[in-house]
């Protein structure tokens, strides 16, 4: 077990992390590594600089949404000239509402949890943030998230009510105006819709 905290005092953060790096690297297969010392910020900025020198899946379980919320604004700060490393994080948050009250989360919370599904499911080393709550919750199979997912590119031939029928099934909301994310307007031909891998709404026009 490798200790920051007291190695500090001779090494500065930097020189323990590449000795953490040399550890990694000599551990054998089905071994682990664990770190221990680090306070505040500090976790954040050995994790962010571990994960631009060695990109690989990286799980990051805090014990709160807030703290969640917390250490991924800490990890964008750090990794905030590394536009590679900061496409591959994301934050994966628990429903804001009770499990088993028949209240739906907010259209925030479904995209976010969209983003970080995909992001495991489609990228070589996602790094995701999340807390103990968000991971117990029950997810869809990955075989029918895939099912869910459509992709669409200019001049494709599309059905409109087809499409329309897919994004309902799957729980886009119509509604006149598309505002948030899983939201759905049809005006003729026009299809506005909000994505939760978007960062804003998009319209598709048939012709």
């Amino acid at each position: 077990m490798l200790n920051p905290a007291v190695s500090s005092h001779q090494h500065s953060l930097s020189e323990t992390l590449e000795r953490f790096l040399t550890t990694l690297r000599q551990t054998p297969a089905g071994k682990s590594v664990r770190v221990g010392g680090l306070r505040g910020a500090a976790q954040a900025y050995f994790l962010s600089q571990w994960f631009v020198r060695t990109p690989t899946p990286t799980l990051c379980v805090l014990p709160s949404s807030q703290a969640a919320e917390t250490f991924a604004d800490d990890l964008r700060f750090f990794l905030g000239a590394e536009k590679a490393a900061l496409q591959q994080l994301f934050l994966y948050s628990a429903w804001d509402v009770p499990a088993f009250e028949g209240v739906s989360p907010s259209s925030e919370i479904l995209a976010a949890q969209v983003e970080g599904m995909y992001a495991l499911a489609s990228l070589p080393a996602p790094l995701i943030v999340t807390t103990i709550d968000a991971i117990a919750q029950r997810v869809m199979p990955q075989e029918d998230f895939f099912t869910a997912t459509k992709m669409l590119r200019v001049k494709q031939e599309v059905s409109l009510s087809d499409l329309v029928e897919h994004l309902t099934q799957w729980g886009y909301r119509r509604v006149p105006l598309v505002e948030e994310k899983g939201e759905i307007s049809v005006r003729g031909g026009i299809v506005d819709v909000f994505p939760p891998l978007a960062t804003q709404p998009l319209r598709i026009e048939f012709f």
